[in-house]
């Protein structure tokens, strides 16, 4: 059982650069839904901070870093507390460097659900969305000078990242994936058991995790997530699945659940998955599984 039974809920209520719209809706919308209140009725003290910039004209790429920036404080305040940090976040990029700057760990790895690869660079991206580029940031592959200035970040190496899903790359980006160290499972090689062996091999590795769930890592028959989200996909017990079994081979010490757009959800089914996400998240962390080395 962990020391403490609280979680800092860290909100990045913004996408693009831009506040409160589109995936920037999702952190709050979650918050209205009852997030909070489920994880109260869990046993969990519940600390919301929420992360505002003051860019005095806000861009994407510019507010983007200073999202990172204030997320990576927020992680490492919460961390040497000894509270859970969990990001709820518009934006990909803002939660794992945010989350990779403040976490403990010396030898650090990342569990990466999501319905794309993130795995862009400047030189390779069809469309220029910062967001597209969230892993390649955390590997050091690009904005190296930028994120160089966030307090704590190290790029993790690739041989340290797990890719899971990922279904829908560009064909340039594709190569990328296959070229690189990191472990990619695509959802049929996640059906035929290939998680397991891939945890052990980064549990050699690594002493702590970040755990990323791009909730598009569901497939839309599930519910709809954003307007980036592919047609095939998980199924939400096949995530829990997974995150339990994350959570069991390896120190989980930051967790993010982010591209969540409410609009696109007009059923309040994914909202209604992402709460009972990550109230199972969180237990699994409370239950001892994931106590510091």
């Amino acid at each position: 059982m962990r020391a403490s039974r609280t979680v800092r809920l860290i909100i990045s209520s913004y996408d693009s650069g831009r506040h409160r719209v589109r995936m920037g809706n999702g952190p709050e919308h979650l918050l209205a839904c009852g997030l909070s209140e489920r994880l109260s009725r869990e046993g969990w003290e519940v600390i919301p901070s929420f992360l505002m910039p003051t860019d005095p004209f806000p861009t994407e790429n510019g507010t983007g870093f200073s999202l990172q920036s204030l997320a990576a404080g927020a992680v490492a305040h919460a961390s040497s507390r000894g509270e859970f940090p969990l990001i709820l976040a518009g934006n990909c990029n803002t939660a794992a460097i945010g989350a990779l700057a403040g976490m403990a760990g010396e030898r650090k790895g990342i569990v990466w659900l999501d319905g794309h690869g993130d795995f862009n660079t400047p030189e390779t991206t069809e469309t220029g969305f910062l967001d597209g580029m969230a892993l390649a940031m955390a590997t050091g592959r690009c904005w190296t000078s930028m994120i160089r200035k966030i307090h704590g970040f190290e790029p993790v190496p690739e041989e340290n990242v797990l890719l899971i899903g990922g279904q829908d790359l560009d064909p340039v980006e594709a190569e990328t994936v296959a070229r690189s160290p990191m472990t990619h499972l695509g959802v049929d090689e996640l059906r035929q058991g290939g998680v397991a062996n891939a945890l052990a091999s980064l549990r050699s590795r690594a002493n702590a995790a970040y755990l990323h769930v791009d909730l598009d890592v569901h497939g839309r028959g599930h519910g709809r997530v954003n307007d980036y989200q592919p047609v095939e996909g998980l199924a939400p017990d096949e995530v829990r699945e997974i995150i339990a079994q994350v959570t069991t081979a390896i120190p989980v010490s930051a967790a993010a659940l982010t591209a969540y757009d409410p609009a696109c959800d007009v059923d309040g089914r994914m909202a209604a998955i992402a709460i009972d996400l990550a109230a199972f998240l969180l237990a699994q962390v409370g239950s001892g599984a994931s106590a510091p080395l």
